[in-house]
């Protein structure tokens, strides 16, 4: 007894393919990281700028965010906002690649947090093997920037790609708390193969329905 083939409708096919595109989407969307958690002082941010972290860049190129540590030592002064710079090459003398603006949490007095200044929308691509220097700036003493002395406990793994930079003056052996989050771009090719064949077998289905005995 002869039967046919059933092949999916069309929007089916465009289900599938969605699918597979949000798989690969979603595969790409898992970001990198390269960060220095430990910490066991602060610097005041108003008096040691410019103080941030150099670091170099390695893996995903697509900056997704860069976060401090800091620590509320002065609650008595207005919780303004913070503001992060990118500059390429060590130092502020190199080219601001990209800068934002926030508010850290109005925490109480001798608080600490992390925050992660969201910088996707600037579109940031990092060249592998290129030093970075992330800089803090603040109008007041409210917030210190966290940092790690390795020499001093609790001991913390050296961050190997870059250091504090305090007062313009790159450490040899400090580094300040920091994270950098990178993505990678999205490849679109392999989704794309899946659309296409996915609506060529539908097209040319419909068209020469075969059957099978």
């Amino acid at each position: 007894m002869a039967r046919r083939m059933k092949l999916p409708s069309a929007r089916s096919a465009f289900a599938m393919a969605a699918c597979s595109l949000g798989i690969v989407a979603a595969s790409a969307a898992l970001a990198g990281t390269q960060e220095q958690l430990g910490e066991n002082a602060s610097s005041q941010i108003d008096a040691a700028e410019p103080i941030g972290q150099t670091f170099t860049a390695d893996g995903d190129p697509n900056l997704v965010s860069i976060g401090f540590g800091f620590f509320n030592s002065n609650s008595a002064n207005v919780n303004s906002v913070t503001t992060v710079r990118l500059y390429e090459g060590v130092g502020d003398g190199g080219t601001l690649i990209a800068t934002t603006s926030d508010t850290l949490p109005d925490l109480a007095a001798f608080a600490e947090t992390f925050f992660d200044f969201d910088l996707s929308a600037a579109n940031v691509r990092l060249a592998p093997g290129q030093v970075y220097t992330a800089l803090v700036y603040r109008p007041n003493s409210r917030w210190a920037l966290q940092r790690n002395n390795p020499s001093e406990p609790p001991f913390a793994p050296d961050y190997a790609g870059g250091h504090l930079m305090s007062s313009g003056v790159v450490s040899t052996t400090q580094d300040a708390r920091f994270r950098v989050v990178t993505a990678p771009d999205v490849p679109l090719l392999a989704p794309l193969a899946v659309l296409a064949l996915t609506l060529g077998l539908v097209v040319g289905g419909h068209r020469h329905l075969g059957r099978i005995d």
